[in-house]
């Protein structure tokens, strides 16, 4: 892919990256075997993007820059400290939220479903072991924090070839030829267990091999090998950039979900709503097996108990279309009995909201919501999860408890919306809003309202929160 081809992309990807900068970077995870090239080629990858203006942040490998060497005597103890180190990355990329557009690991998560399986190809890890720790790698919690996945190939010639650039003391390379096999076989392993696991928490696999043709040129001389790897390297970056860009503007065109209007009824859902109910209800909708049973992936079983009745589509459509209902999930936040009250500003984008007060945290539940990456039972939850953690922060230990499900409003575009309400306690009263563009235009600092302030200042809310006030008297 050449670099003209590249610089369009990336001024379309600019345009709408400053748009929204509260959706966490889009993480690539580079693994493969050693001498393969991962470092070498995230570094040019990294000046790729760097050039066109995104803003990049690479993770070394645990295994070489964070890991104390003097571990690899015990390979158990030094790999599951790499593994933990790896998640520890994967994690902290993820809340990079407005900071970084692309994270680049070198070695995740996956590399350690990797090494748990090279552990127990090598006797140090027995089979019910390798079992808990696949299913503790694989959760989607952090596994789908993952958007892209790069494995990089190398046969044992080359290997053997690149182990040998600038080394003045002839030495065996670190992994013989029964070790050298032992890992191919281990990534094999990976790739069939992470193509069980559903589609919506697993990444794309990317595979290059990056194999020089040691019969062709100079005997395989340093030189030749160091100029052909240079080029394959240097191919590789740029056809990863085009993908990487590629599925960064994917992901941007927000696609929400909504169900048919004919399967909702006319009902307003001016119901009482519990942990119990709305978890049915995300099943019906979302068609997702009960939590107990995900780990029936990893055996194979995994299926769906009901075909989902959600679609995603592009939320302009949506908002034009009238036979279909918007999904939204929406909460209200209470500090020892008093309500957090945020006031729009007056660069607020929809005139109606201008200078109005909110009750309430909400967002459409969209395409992304499918892997639970933000910790949710459903789909539902985990778009409430998602936003509370765009919009605020200095939360202390929330408790989210879902009370009702309501029509956003009687006018026919509220009623294509239908919201889930939770209500989110806190032990925090210093809960206040991130700033981070697109998150909300608000001003000033939170506020904390007894429940007879709401409903003496009502008229001043905007009509959701002001739809919750009303439903909140009720009951």
């Amino acid at each position: 892919m050449e670099q003209s081809s590249i610089q369009t992309k990336i001024e379309e990807l600019r345009g709408k990256l400053k748009q929204n900068r509260t959706h966490s970077p889009f993480i690539v995870e580079f693994t493969g075997l050693p001498k393969s090239g991962k470092t070498t080629i995230i570094n040019r990858l990294e000046n790729v993007l760097d050039t066109h203006k995104l803003r990049v942040h690479v993770i070394e490998e645990a295994a070489t820059e964070k890991v104390d060497s003097r571990h690899r005597s015990d390979l158990f103890v030094f790999n599951m400290l790499c593994a933990l180190e790896n998640l520890n990355g994967v994690l902290r990329a993820s809340t990079m939220r407005g900071n970084f557009d692309v994270v680049l690991m070198d070695r995740g998560v996956y590399d350690s479903i990797v090494w748990c399986a090279f552990l127990e190809k090598s006797g140090l890890l027995s089979p019910g072991a390798l079992r808990i720790l696949n299913q503790f790698f694989s959760m989607q919690q952090w596994f789908s924090k993952i958007d892209l996945l790069v494995h990089m190939g190398v046969n044992r010639d080359t290997y053997l070839a690149r182990s040998r650039i600038n080394c003045p003391v002839v030495r065996p390379a670190r992994f013989n030829e029964e070790y050298f096999a032992i890992l191919s076989r281990a990534y094999v392993d990976a790739e069939e267990l992470l193509g069980k696991v559903p589609e919506a928490t697993r990444p794309e696999l990317l595979q290059y091999d990056s194999s020089v043709n040691l019969a062709s040129g100079c005997n395989g001389s340093d030189e030749y090998v160091l100029a052909e790897s240079s080029k394959i390297f240097s191919a590789f970056a740029l056809d990863i950039a085009d993908r990487v860009i590629n599925e960064m503007l994917r992901k941007s065109i927000e696609k929400i979900a909504v169900v048919k209007k004919d399967w909702l009824g006319s009902s307003n859902f001016d119901d009482e709503m519990d942990e119990t109910a709305v978890q049915r209800f995300a099943q019906d909708v979302f068609g997702r097996e009960p939590e107990e049973k995900a780990d029936d992936y990893f055996s194979g079983a995994w299926r769906r108990e009901v075909e989902p009745r959600v679609q995603y589509i592009e939320r302009e459509a949506a908002e034009k279309d009238s036979s279909v209902v918007q999904l939204v999930s929406a909460a209200y936040v209470i500090n020892n009995n008093l309500f957090l009250v945020l006031k729009r500003s007056q660069d607020e984008k929809r005139v109606q909201l201008r200078g109005k007060l909110t009750l309430i945290v909400s967002g459409h539940v969209d395409y992304e919501d499918r892997g639970l990456s933000y910790g949710g039972k459903n789909e539902i939850e985990n778009c409430l999860l998602r936003e509370m953690s765009e919009e605020l922060e200095y939360f202390d230990r929330p408790v989210i408890r879902p009370k009702f499900a309501f029509r956003i409003g009687d006018d026919q575009m509220g009623k294509r919306h239908l919201a889930i309400v939770y209500a989110v306690s806190t032990n925090s009263n210093r809960v206040q809003t991130t700033g981070l563009p697109a998150a909300g235009d608000f001003e000033g600092s939170a506020m904390w309202f007894t429940f007879n302030e709401l409903q003496q200042k009502i008229a001043e809310f905007d009509p959701w929160s002001a739809r919750v006030i009303e439903r909140l008297k009720i009951g």
